[in-house]
């Protein structure tokens, strides 16, 4: 989904765009400038999907983004940059670099990938009293669609399955520790 991150990235916070939404959140909610930079400042991008080490390495930003890895993926970014021809400034801000239109004219053959990539009506409203002009689809998904969205429903569980694990640990070892205190 590096596509869609790429493209949630530049509506949201490109440099191009990111003066309209600070604007927008002046005007529209009555904040100060420092108010509205203040807020913008703490949303971050938290692109997911990310299966090569290329497609964390395309989503480096310095502003608005945080890329969490799993152990081994980390290990996979590591061993490719240091292959002898890697220069990390080729990827400075790379979530802005253009991606190869072909793949993304193949992507956009699958509707599911249409619904995550395209921006819906009721965003293109949004987007329009922000001032971004420019034609990002019509064919997205509706918010109250995302929920039921088999890509969402399957990293919430996801995440809602490693949660409950890692619940489960934490209260198999306080139990354990509380043992030992009780032994004392």
């Amino acid at each position: 989904m590096l596509y869609v991150a790429q493209r949630v990235y530049e509506i949201l916070f490109s440099p191009w765009n990111r003066e309209k939404w600070i604007n927008y959140l002046m005007k529209k909610h009555g904040l100060s400038r420092e108010q509205a930079e203040f807020i913008f400042d703490r949303i971050d991008l938290l692109p997911a999907s990310k299966r090569k080490p290329i497609d964390t390495l395309l989503t480096f930003a310095s502003k608005n983004m945080t890329n969490t890895e799993f152990p081994n993926h980390q290990l996979s970014i590591l061993k490719e940059s240091m292959k002898e021809d890697f220069k990390l400034e080729d990827y400075a801000e790379s979530i802005l670099q253009e991606l190869p239109k072909e793949n993304l004219e193949r992507l956009l053959k699958y509707d599911d990938f249409v619904k995550a990539y395209e921006s819906s009506p009721e965003l293109n409203e949004l987007l329009k009293k922000v001032g971004i002009s420019k034609d990002y689809g019509s064919r997205g998904l509706k918010v109250n669609e995302w929920p039921s969205y088999g890509p969402c429903i399957k990293t919430m569980n996801e995440f809602t399955q490693a949660y409950l694990r890692f619940r489960e640990k934490v209260i198999r070892l306080f139990k354990e520790i509380s043992k030992e205190i009780e032994k004392l």
